[in-house]
């Protein structure tokens, strides 16, 4: 990712955070390959899926951005993650399971997935997973030789590609206002209320010093 598209994702993020609910549809539209990608690697279900990544945004809009000092991308990372772990918890207590049948190691899945599916660079991948590039490059390679030896990379792309999810996060969204836009509202409202306060107290003072002069 170039400077200029990192600092449109901070930009949107503070957007997002005053309640620009645009903001959010664009972050959906520009990541949410990679939070689908993300939360399919870990629950290898579309259906539970796709209910995580709606989840991830949420959380983000709820939450009003990414944490500070926090990059965009590694936020969504992270409650993507949190959101998979949620979904597959939620799951597990019906002993469900829905694993892969790709030849490939988790590692090499999810990698592979953020890069060739989820729109990632190299680097930004390696980022988001907590590794080194290299071993980011190795996990990468691995999986490809793997998916052209048996003939699946189409499949394998064609299942983790994601679906329309503008319309699910902005109805999921809709009752919703940011933790920061609230926190304003709050603060707008009390310093409303002190300025009247003030002011009424101001006016009882007048009064009473008039009423004082007059007798």
């Amino acid at each position: 990712m170039n400077e200029n598209t990192a600092k449109t994702e901070k930009e949107l993020m503070e957007a997002l955070s005053a309640g620009d609910r645009s903001a959010l549809k664009e972050l959906v539209e520009k990541r949410a390959a990679a939070v689908y990608a993300r939360c399919l690697c870990r629950l290898g279900d579309e259906a539970d899926a796709r209910r995580a990544a709606k989840r991830t945004f949420v959380r983000l809009w709820t939450a009003g951005g990414a944490g500070a000092g926090e990059a965009p991308l590694a936020a969504l990372m992270r409650l993507a993650k949190r959101s998979a772990d949620d979904v597959l918890s939620e799951r597990e207590e019906d002993g469900r399971e829905e694993p892969f049948a790709d030849g490939l190691g988790d590692g090499e899945r999810l990698a592979y997935a953020l890069y060739s599916v989820g729109g990632l660079i190299h680097r930004e991948v390696a980022d988001a997973l907590g590794i080194t590039l290299a071993e980011e490059l190795n996990l990468c390679r691995s999986a490809a030789a793997k998916l052209a030896e048996t003939g699946g990379e189409a499949a394998f792309k064609e299942r983790l590609r994601a679906p329309d999810m503008e319309a699910d996060v902005a109805a999921a969204c809709a009752g919703i206002k940011p933790a920061a836009a609230k926190r304003r509202e709050i603060a707008g409202a009390l310093s409303l209320f002190w300025s009247i306060a003030g002011a009424a107290a101001l006016i009882v003072f007048v009064i009473a010093r008039i009423a004082r002069c007059g007798g």
